[in-house]
């Protein structure tokens, strides 16, 4: 799977061991909630956008199950442009556990959303 490219759940099934009904059913809740933003002054955008009452929270969705700092460069950038609204950014992927991946980010793997 590659970042913008199309996701075929019954590869995605095989690699994670998640039913394709269950994937079908997150993927739906992703689309229906949540859509790609934009950091205007840079042309970069982040996966996703989680608004509570009190924060942003900016994510990016990977396929590695080893998450870097480099990974998490859109969202340091949209951390740094949005600093009042956004304070921590998430990185959802296929890690183990949870990772600190900087003082503001964290990896996360997918089955803890």
């Amino acid at each position: 799977m590659e970042s913008g490219g199309i996701i075929n759940l019954h590869n995605l099934s095989r690699e994670c061991g998640v039913p394709v009904s269950t994937l079908r059913t997150f993927y739906q809740v992703l689309e229906d909630t949540f859509a790609g933003y934009r950091i205007p002054a840079y042309g970069a955008e982040v996966d996703y956008i989680l608004e509570t009452p009190d924060e942003v929270i900016p994510i990016e969705v990977k396929a590695t199950e080893s998450p870097r700092e480099e990974d998490a460069r859109h969202l340091k950038l949209f951390l740094d442009t949005y600093p009042k609204q956004a304070r921590r950014g998430l990185i959802v992927c296929r890690c183990r556990a949870p990772r600190r991946l900087t003082e503001q980010i964290e990896a996360i793997p997918w089955n803890m959303l």
